[in-house]
């Protein structure tokens, strides 16, 4: 973690460091601080939000957040209707949440 926040102290805008970090926070348990860079990322680097949005969902499920996680996948597919991540996950939250019921 220590040295993607250099980088990022470095290049504020190096989006490719803070997914990297969010998932070193994914990892740790660390949700919040995983979304707060994901977000950021989402907001930099529009050619890949698809990409973070899925990881976002991903800890928003973690999180028991599972609507927040649909709505990442939904706008994921809008993105990027062939991403095979965001269609996988977004069957798999859909199916859960139906057992919940």
């Amino acid at each position: 973690i220590q040295d993607l926040s250099v980088a990022l102290k470095l290049d504020p805008n190096f989006t490719e460091a803070m997914a990297d970090r969010a998932g070193v926070y994914r990892g740790l348990g660390k949700h919040r601080e995983a979304l707060f860079d994901l977000t950021s990322a989402v907001q930099q680097d529009p050619k890949y939000a698809a990409e973070y949005l899925v990881q976002r969902g991903i800890v928003h499920g973690a999180t028991g957040e599972l609507n927040r996680a649909t709505a990442d996948f939904l706008v994921a597919l809008q993105l990027d209707p062939n991403n095979k991540a965001a269609i996988y996950r977004t069957l798999n939250t859909l199916i859960y949440k139906s057992f919940l019921r």
